[in-house]
């Protein structure tokens, strides 16, 4: 063995494809040594490496549990197992996940499932009792737009197991390293169009396939620009909010989410000052306090304000969904770059991406949907907490 295994990759060759593409993203990776802790660096200088995968490091072509795979087993610091249907079935799997859980301590800390598209039951018991405790990556096979955004959030969930550093700070590293990338991009393309345009006289019909495709991409981006506030706002903290309310509370817990309806409301102080007042003004006894929830799946825990209405036990929260705010930077960049293109009025645009949000974001919570009420004006928000007093704790209690 030339080196020590800092992750051994345990898998099915059927899937060698998902397992390869992890392992390059993982061993490209340049981690952030002033956000790792020493006791946590990879054993590489600069990269989350050397990562043991048979096809590329065990010598013998043929593969066999030998004496070189125990070795290796036995001097990874953790071992990771894509979990599919073709691992379930595959006995050097199952031999491998027991090697190293026996000549590590029986320590089920040291091993990461990832979950390739969906849960197989009975994989393993050691791996079984892990995907029920913890919450576990998951890489979708299938190729569209959901699924790449989903995968890189698989990559991230996996860096933070591994160099245990907070997924919020990894990502938005990641976020800010593509801002600034696709900064210099636009300029460069800018550049570029100039230069093709001034250089060569496209004809009308050129000019309208590049309208058309323009407007498709248009399309797109309103949609999926929301969604990707969404994945992380839902399962960062929503989902994370109301499970670890509904373990610490009497009475179902309710979420009123404030949704800005113009550009002007996506300030957070604004849209905040705007509701608080309008509570002081309609709840006059109400009680605004903060609370702190321990989630037993992440190592922080999340603030979320409540809202105690004097004769109600119900428990009702308010969440701001600061995320949103973000809005205003794509509103800006396309008033600044296209102001003669833009159709739409600014507040228009933020109410179309504040419905887009609502929609996604319910589609993602499921069964969590009646507890959570977005609303985007004082109107809705007193509708809906009218509505949930009328029903009075006991109809709700669970």
């Amino acid at each position: 063995m030339n080196k020590r295994p800092f992750v051994f990759i345990s898998y099915s060759r059927k899937d060698y494809k998902v397992v390869m593409d992890i392992q390059r993203k993982l061993e490209k990776y340049p981690y952030p040594k002033q956000l790792v802790a020493e006791e946590n660096f990879p054993y590489d200088r600069k990269y989350v490496r050397p990562i043991f995968l048979d096809l590329t490091d065990l010598s013998a072509k043929a593969r066999a549990f030998t004496e070189e795979l125990k070795e290796n087993l036995h001097a990874a610091k953790y071992l990771m197992v894509f979990c599919s249907r073709n691992s379930a079935a595959s006995p050097f799997v199952r031999r491998e996940i027991d090697e190293f859980y026996e000549s590590h301590g029986r320590d089920s800390s040291r091993i990461l499932p990832v979950i390739v598209d969906t849960i197989v039951p009975d994989f393993h018991p050691v791996v079984d009792a892990i995907i029920r405790s913890r919450n576990c990556p998951v890489y979708k096979t299938e190729k569209n737009a959901t699924n790449k955004l989903g995968n890189k959030y698989c990559l991230y969930h996996i860096l933070e197991f591994l160099l245990k550093v907070n997924f919020d700070r990894l990502f938005n590293r990641y976020l800010n390293y593509t801002r600034n990338r696709t900064r210099r991009r636009v300029a460069a393309l800018g550049l570029t169009i100039l230069i093709i345009v001034s250089a060569l006289a496209y004809g009308w019909v050129k000019a309208e396939e590049k309208v058309r495709i323009e407007q498709q991409l248009v399309q797109f981006e309103k949609k999926t620009f929301p969604y990707s506030l969404v994945v992380g706002y839902v399962g960062n903290f929503l989902r994370p909010a109301l499970d670890a309310l509904r373990d610490s509370c009497r009475y179902e817990p309710h979420v009123m989410i404030f949704m800005p309806a113009t550009y002007e409301e996506l300030a957070h102080k604004k849209r905040l000052d705007m509701y608080t007042g309008f509570i002081e003004r309609h709840y006059p006894a109400v009680q605004i306090t903060k609370e702190m929830l321990t989630v037993p799946t992440r190592r922080r825990e999340i603030s979320i304000v409540r809202m105690k209405l004097r004769d109600s036990e119900i428990p009702f929260y308010i969440d701001n969904a600061n995320t949103v705010s973000a809005f205003s930077y794509v509103v800006d960049y396309k008033f600044k770059e296209s102001p003669t293109e833009i159709r739409e009025t600014r507040d228009e645009m933020v109410a179309y991406y504040s419905r887009e949000f609502i929609d996604r974001s319910c589609d993602s919570l499921r069964t969590h949907t009646p507890n959570v009420h977005f609303v985007t004006d004082t109107t809705a928000f007193r509708r809906a907490v009218d509505s949930l007093l009328k029903l009075g704790p006991r109809l709700i209690k669970r």
